[in-house]
C-alpha cells in the first residue's frame, strides 16, 4: 500500500464552516434590524406624543348636537361636519 504524507507541523486545515457557524454570521444583521425597529417605534411614539400635546387650531372641534327635529339635527350635524373638514 502507498504510504500516506505525514502533516506537517505548523500548519493546520480548518474543517468547512458548518451551517451553525453560518446562522451566527447573520446574528449581527438580525440585531441591527432589531434595533433600528426599536427605533421607529420610540420616534413614531414622540412624534405621536408631541402631536397629542400641541394645542393647534386644526384641531377637531366638537360640540353638542341640542336640535329636537330631524332638520334641525341635520342642520347642526351638517355645519359640525363643515367647520372639521376646512
Amino acid at each position: 500500500a502507498p504510504a500516506q504524507p505525514a502533516p506537517v507541523r505548523g500548519t493546520s486545515q480548518r474543517p468547512p464552516a458548518s451551517p451553525v457557524a453560518e446562522r451566527r454570521s447573520s446574528g449581527g444583521a438580525r440585531g441591527f434590524f432589531i434595533g433600528l425597529v426599536i427605533v421607529a417605534l420610540l420616534a413614531a411614539g414622540g412624534i405621536a406624543a408631541y402631536l397629542a400635546t400641541t394645542s393647534d387650531e386644526r384641531g377637531v372641534n366638537l360640540r353638542r348636537v341640542t336640535a329636537d327635529q330631524v332638520d334641525g339635527i341635520v342642520d347642526e350635524l351638517g355645519t359640525l361636519i363643515d367647520d372639521n373638514t376646512r
